[in-house]
């Protein structure tokens, strides 16, 4: 069976045209495919997931094999020329920051009232062509995701392709993240915002991809 992205539609153009070389795979990469990798003052390898941080930085793919792989052969250590803690941990531990991240752009979406939820409000918010992203939970009835789709097609036409999907969180994990109750379907109105959350979700999603 075809793996089923759970991020649907999504544009080409969101990657960084900026390049790095991971330190792994020794492969030229956008920096949106890579994480960087700092050390503290006490040589912790730390994930410098919005690449701010001082100091020299080490780049690795943003995928979870590449990164056990690169703390197995001593990759790190070599890059930062001397010996590093917490290799055992880091693989986790970015997993941890990129869902983080993804979560704290949703509930941004919400704060910034550029965000609706409940299947009614969401084809209202269709119904006057401004949805930018929609979000189903990936645990809801498909019935109901068939309807939002079909109702998105009736309004937006053949453009109905162009908007993403994001299929991932969980319902609990939605209705945590907007702080309601049994969010099942959500959907965004600001392109910016929605993009932003689409670039989180589908890093996330990429991150444990074989």
């Amino acid at each position: 069976m075809k793996k089923r992205n759970k991020v649907e539609n999504l544009p080409k153009e969101l990657n960084s045209v900026k390049t790095r070389m991971c330190v792994a795979t020794r492969q030229a990469k956008p920096v949106d495919d890579l994480i960087r990798i700092v050390l503290s003052p006490e040589n912790v390898l730390v994930p410098d997931l919005k690449n701010n941080l001082p100091g020299r930085g080490a780049w690795v793919s943003a995928n979870r094999a590449v990164v056990n792989k690169a703390v197995t052969k001593g990759v790190f250590a070599r890059a930062f020329s001397g010996s590093v803690k917490g290799g055992e941990e880091l693989a986790e531990l970015i997993a941890q920051l990129l869902r983080k991240n993804a979560v704290s752009r949703l509930s941004l979406c919400k704060k910034a009232g550029v965000l609706v939820s409940g299947a009614a409000k969401v084809e209202r918010q269709i119904g006057k062509h401004q949805t930018t992203v929609l979000l189903h939970s990936c645990d809801g009835a498909a019935d109901g995701k068939r309807k939002i789709k079909d109702c998105l097609r009736s309004v937006y036409g053949e453009e109905a392709d162009m908007v993403p999907t994001i299929n991932f969180f969980t319902t609990v994990e939605l209705s945590l993240a907007l702080g309601l109750e049994n969010v099942i379907h959500a959907a965004i109105a600001c392109k910016r915002n929605g993009a932003n959350l689409v670039s989180a979700v589908r890093r996330l999603e990429h991150y444990d991809e074989k």
